[in-house]
């Protein structure tokens, strides 16, 4: 990391500037010396840039006098020249509570902050844990407000899918709870109710910031809320903290929420602080402007010493474990055990226990936020909740756990769900695959562990996998890329004896079991007996679904090893993942018995073994082939052409046949014979325009007349040749709900298309250079005016 080091301090009545760079030539060194401003001047300037409005410019300017002073100015701005170095501030007390942030250049206007590198304050001892722990803490008290707590947690969310950090509210935000959560540290802490004089407002009342049992053990602290903080981050630093963020402006929701977003979303990209806070304070300028000083809000206060934390990659290296949770007796409680992360799309799931120990808090707490979707999605899982006062005291935990007993089932085969039928054709209709494939795939899919959906690239295979999954069996798929990650790692176990995520295949299948049953590092421990289901936040804010489990999909199947996908579908065909770790302990974890693994791939895998059934989707053949194969009929029957004009007149009604049956497929499944019985009945009546048009009006019309009127809409666009129209009528269904046209474009364009209605509608509307051959609005204008006629009757 390129850095200057830069004292100020008080001697003589005068300000003393030192700074320090090491430029690779050597350590370089100058010193200045400048006035102090009055105090009153100071004041008068603060005072409205740390009430959050009025121009920071005159500020930053008065202080980029002293930074840039003498021999120290020639040194920034040689360093600044040369690159981006991060400035590491010290100052005495007293000047520690300036916006040094804000500083310029008096001769360039840069500023070493915002324009350069970065500024950090430097403070406190130096750093020196025993080690950081997996986990993030969200100490979030009632005074916050559950929105508040909700938007930290999904600013999070990146952060847990990209790392192994286990990211959780504090439960109880109290003084003492607090203490007991952080006894062991964590890589990230999150507090929120900063009060005034370095005080924590937590709900048991406020707690000084020396107190709340920041040590050490954690790595980053990150002071929320709206109200400036800048002493409780200096006193947490002081406390032992590798690295404090605070604020030293009042702040609107929306910037902490900026800030929060911004700051998280680089963290998880593996950005070290410094960075991942430069692009905070980029974000803030472009939004609110660099002249209010909200850019300058944010403060790093950092650790001395010559390896600086604030340049290392987040997360820390993970050194030390908590302590045994659930598998020696130190916590049997299923809803405090922690669950291996299941990233990738879509949604992202949780287990019941975790879930429904949330719930219950909030109830718990009062919070009546609770009382939305999640109470609906509670009384699914489990009936009416009741609850007597008596078990409202014995505590969320307990609670919990009698209701996790209550929806426990055992292992068991798979089996068909309610509904079968209906099931199946709606998983047709949304894929845009033919029934007869959905069906064959289902089939394989209740006979066979392991099954091959083969399909070339955006041909569909990854989204029938999703809904087969989702929509007709009731299970989260796990997406998993073949050519990228671990697919059959074992699990680890840190030093004090928790559990890390295994490969792709490990964490999928341990999901599906009750973790306080489950040690898959003891082989010689019962196997576990007890399922949970799922709980599965779903896209764009619509609550939760709930998932009967979680089953692997495999994409790219012909880019994974074809030893690791070999042993993968041997293991899930087995019923067993067994082995070494890479620590070289043996592992053993029991496949539940309804567990699949479904692979997409381009073409069938000599990989896979035998019993392994391949599920070809079915597509439209290839326009000339299929033209080829109506004449042939045609030829039989009802005869061959007269003369080579009329060869060539049934060549170019095939051709317009065909145009017109590509439209009609966008909105509904066609038979397989239906494009040549309507070339012969056709050609049987003269083999006229007309003739065509009545013949698909009365072989289309029990395919058409149900159709809904968005469909109709897509129907209409299509047949009129417009191809602007057409994706602004498949677009509007797709944001209505219905996501079959989309679907069914998406084949013809050879690409994957999103599930989500939304997210759909925007891909549609983004499309170009539609590759449908649609008909001229001549040819089909009649079969329109029919069409719609018969649609009013």
């Amino acid at each position: 990391m390129n850095a200057v080091s830069v004292s100020v301090a008080l001697a003589d009545g005068r300000l003393m500037i030192r700074a320090e760079s090491d430029g690779g030539g050597g350590v370089r060194t100058a010193d200045a010396a400048a006035p102090v401003p009055p105090p009153e001047l100071i004041d008068d300037l603060l005072r409205p840039v740390r009430a959050g409005h009025g121009s920071a410019s005159r500020l930053g300017h008065l202080l980029g006098e002293i930074l840039f002073a003498g021999e120290v100015g020639g040194l920034l701005r040689g360093a600044l020249a040369k690159g981006d170095p991060v400035v590491l501030l010290s100052t005495d007390g007293e000047r520690a509570d300036w916006p040094w942030e804000l500083a310029s250049d008096p001769d360039t206007g840069a500023r070493p902050a915002l324009d350069g590198g970065g500024m950090a304050r430097v403070g406190g001892r130096p750093w020196s844990g025993p080690g950081v722990l997996p986990r993030g803490v969200l100490a979030i008290p009632t005074l916050a407000g559950g929105p508040r707590r909700d938007a930290v947690l999904a600013s999070t969310r990146r952060l847990v899918r990209k790392t192994e950090l286990d990211v959780f509210p504090a439960d109880p935000v109290t003084g003492p709870g607090l203490r007991r959560i952080l006894e062991h540290g964590a890589a990230l802490v999150h507090v929120e109710g900063v009060g005034p004089g370095a005080r924590i407002l937590l709900d048991d009342g406020p707690v000084p910031a020396d107190r709340l049992g920041v040590d050490n053990r954690c790595w980053l602290v990150v002071l929320g809320g709206t109200e400036t903080n800048l002493d409780s981050g200096r006193r947490l630093r002081e406390s032992g903290a590798a690295m404090v963020l605070a604020h030293q402006v009042e702040l609107r929701p929306h910037q902490t929420a900026a800030i929060d977003r911004e700051l998280y979303r680089a963290l998880a990209e593996g950005t070290p602080v410094i960075e991942a806070l430069a692009r905070v304070r980029q974000a803030l300028a472009t939004t609110e402007g660099d002249k209010s000083g909200a850019w300058a809000a944010p403060v790093l206060w950092t650790a001395p010493g010559e390896e600086n934390p604030i340049g290392m990659a987040f997360p820390p290296p993970m050194t030390r474990a908590p302590a045994p949770v659930g598998l020696d007796g130190a916590v049997s409680s299923p809803a405090q055990l922690p669950y291996p992360d299941l990233a990738g799309p879509p949604g992202h799931p949780i287990p019941a226990p975790i879930f429904i120990h949330e719930t219950i808090r909030r109830l718990h707490a009062g919070d009546d936020g609770a009382q939305d979707g999640r109470a609906a999605t509670m009384r699914a899982l489990a009936g009416r909740l009741t609850a007597e006062p008596s078990d409202l005291r014995s505590g969320p935990s307990a609670m919990t756990d009698k209701l996790i007993d209550a929806i426990s089932r055992p292992d068991g085969p798979l089996e068909r769900p309610e509904g079968f039928g209906e099931r199946l054709a709606r998983v047709a209709e949304q894929s845009a695959v033919h029934p007869d494939t959905v069906r064959e795939a289902a089939h394989a899919l209740l006979v066979s562990p392991v099954v091959c959906l083969v399909a070339p690239p955006g041909g569909g295979g990854e989204r029938l996998a999703r809904l087969l999954c989702e929509t007709l069996f009731d299970r989260h798929p796990h997406l998993a890329r073949g050519a990228h990650g671990a697919l059959n790692d074992g699990p680890r176990r840190g030093e004090a004896g928790v559990l890390t995520a295994g490969g792709w295949l490990y964490r999928t299948a341990a999901l599906n079991w009750r973790r306080d049953e489950l040690d898959p590092l003891r082989p010689d421990q019962p196997a576990p007996r007890s399922r949970i289901p799922l709980v599965v936040e779903q896209p764009g804010g619509r609550g939760h679904a709930i998932r009967r489990g979680a089953w692997l999909v495999l994409t790219d199947g012909e880019r994974t090893p074809p030893d690791a996908l070999s042993a993968a579908a041997g293991a899930v065909e087995a019923g067993l993942l067994s082995g070494l770790n890479p620590d070289a302990a043996l592992y053993r974890l029991p496949v539940p018995a309804d567990f699949r693994l479904l692979v997409a791939a381009a073409h069938p895998l000599e990989a896979l073994p035998p019993t392994v059934p391949h599920v070809a989707l079915r597509r439209a053949a290839d326009p000339a082939v299929l033209r080829a194969r109506w004449l042939a009929e045609a030829r039989h029957r009802p005869g061959p052409a007269r003369d080579e004009a009329g060869a060539m007149a049934r060549g170019a009604m095939a051709d317009q046949l065909w145009r017109i049956l590509q439209v009609v497929e966008l909105v509904t499944a066609l038979p397989a014979d239906l494009g040549g019985g309507v070339l012969r009945h056709t050609i049987a009546r003269g083999g006229t325009s007309e003739a065509l048009d009545e013949a698909l009006q009365v072989l289309l019309t029990r395919h058409l007349v149900v159709l809904s009127a968005d469909r109709f809409a897509v129907l209409r666009a299509g047949l009129s040749g417009d191809g602007a129209e057409l994706l602004r009528a498949v677009a509007q269904a797709a944001r209505r709900g219905d996501v079959r046209p989309g679907m069914a474009l998406a084949d013809v364009f050879g690409v994957e298309a999103a599930l989500d209605p939304e997210s759909l509608a925007t891909q549609v509307a983004g499309w170009r250079d539609l590759p449908l051959s649609l008909p001229d609005r001549s040819d089909a204008e009649q079969l329109l005016r029919r069409l719609v006629r018969q649609r009013a009757l």
